[in-house]
């Protein structure tokens, strides 16, 4: 078994990793600024420390909830760039980039893409021409180490898009086979195929004579069975496929 499908086996688990290793390092951060600042430089990043920590210490119970981590990875970036001139803290464009790829897995940007991609990097260059307070020089050499940056992030996501085709991944047939889900009944599997052509639950009760209150109830159930979180991470993971018995 391919080393992508293992993570895919145990998404929850990895994730956990990764929110555990998260809030080591932010309790780590927090902690040595705690007891060694010695006036207020640093209770910025002390704040967005403890407001990371909120975000991210329910998620080690609800993994599935990435959008959380979206969020504490925003928090940071915008730090960096208030605070810092940007050549020395380049970290704040791949922080960006992480929010950015949080909200893409999460389908913000299923509808309406090309507004929201463009609100999302008009938002990013905002915030950086506020490096025009540090001077001029500062913000041409900035403005260089984006572009730097961004020309090697953007190679690095082509180079693995062709390896992922090579390797045929990206040619995996998109099937859902509902019938390994003894838990779902027809019903259940009718309304999965209507809520992925972005059926209304409200038309669904209607339709089937039953109460909105209902329909969220067994849908919540339904998502909970084939493994996601909700509708919108349902569409995120399982739009494009087609769902057969």
């Amino acid at each position: 078994m391919r080393f992508v499908d293992l993570i895919a086996e145990h998404l929850n688990f990895v994730l956990r990793c990764i929110y555990g290793a998260a809030l080591i390092l932010l309790s780590s951060v927090a902690v040595y600024f705690l007891f060694t600042a010695t006036d207020r430089q640093n209770l910025p990043l002390l704040l967005v420390c403890g407001i990371s920590i909120l975000l991210i210490a329910p998620l080690l119970f609800f993994p599935s909830k990435i959008e959380f981590f979206s969020v504490a990875s925003l928090l940071f970036s915008v730090y960096l760039l208030l605070q810092y001139c940007f050549y020395e803290k380049p970290a704040s464009l791949l922080l960006y980039a992480l929010f950015s790829a949080i909200l893409f897995s999460r389908g913000y940007y299923r509808k309406h893409r090309f507004i929201k991609t463009g609100l999302t990097v008009l938002f990013f260059f905002i915030l950086f021409s506020l490096q025009l307070r540090f001077g001029i020089q500062a913000f041409c050499k900035s403005l260089f180490t984006l572009a730097w940056y961004s020309l090697n992030i953007f190679l690095i996501l082509f180079f693995y898009y062709l390896y992922l085709r090579n390797q045929g991944k990206a040619r995996i047939e998109k099937i859902l086979n509902l019938s390994q889900f003894a838990e779902l009944t027809e019903r259940d599997k009718e309304w999965l195929r209507l809520v992925q052509k972005e059926t209304k639950y409200d038309t669904i009760a209607a339709t089937w004579n039953v109460t909105t209150g209902t329909v969220k109830n067994r849908m919540h159930f339904i998502f909970d069975v084939i493994g996601v979180s909700d509708r919108i991470g349902f569409m995120a993971t399982y739009g494009g496929f087609d769902l057969i018995d």
